[in-house]
């Protein structure tokens, strides 16, 4: 039988970071990160308001972790997708299917990221996180490719995502595709 908690003691939950990290995800996914407030998350994570300010560094904090925690969901989901992606269709196709997966199926988390990675430009302490967003899928492509070539379909894969987002916008592989295949066709390696 457990014993009833007494004053002062406290709960051990190690996983407590990452459990307002994941509702905080949750509360801009839902409303945007004017809606992102300590009492929101904690309501979401199902917290004390006091854990929040225990586990970060006021909401610039928050803020830094949430861009982090959404930069490397999405970078592990796009490693997956592309690893699987290219070796079924080759490069020019893969990434033309992931540009699809995240404009079409996952467009309304698209939306949320790139709220997040906009954050940067008001933000100083955000842009090297974004900035490292961007770089992750250009080294993704690194292994495919030289690193020009890597370079300029990471632009068009960042403009392409950007205006899907932006503009309420679904990019198609079949559309993409001829773009992604032109880059291809400049790099002398291949």
């Amino acid at each position: 039988m457990a014993s009833p908690r007494t004053a002062g003691t406290r709960r051990y939950d190690p996983d407590r970071s990452d459990r307002i990290i994941a509702a905080a995800l949750r509360v801009v996914d839902e409303s945007g990160v004017d809606g992102l407030t300590f009492r929101a998350v904690a309501r979401m994570a199902d917290v004390p308001l006091g854990s929040i300010t225990y586990h970060f560094s006021g909401k610039a904090g928050l803020l830094h972790a949430v861009v982090r925690a959404a930069r490397e969901r999405s970078r592990d989901h796009s490693t997956s997708f592309l690893a699987e992606a290219v070796a079924e269709h080759g490069l020019a196709s893969g990434v033309a299917r992931l540009v699809e997966e995240l404009t079409v199926r996952q467009h309304r988390q698209l939306v949320m990221e790139h709220e997040l990675y906009l954050l940067a430009l008001r933000d100083a302490a955000l842009r090297d996180e974004s900035r490292q967003w961007s770089t992750d899928f250009v080294d993704l492509l690194a292994h495919h490719t030289d690193p020009l070539t890597a370079s300029t379909l990471g632009y068009l894969f960042d403009g392409a995502c950007m205006q899907a987002a932006v503009f309420d916008t679904m990019v198609f592989a079949a559309d993409i595709e001829p773009e992604i295949r032109r880059i291809l066709a400049a790099d002398s390696t291949r």
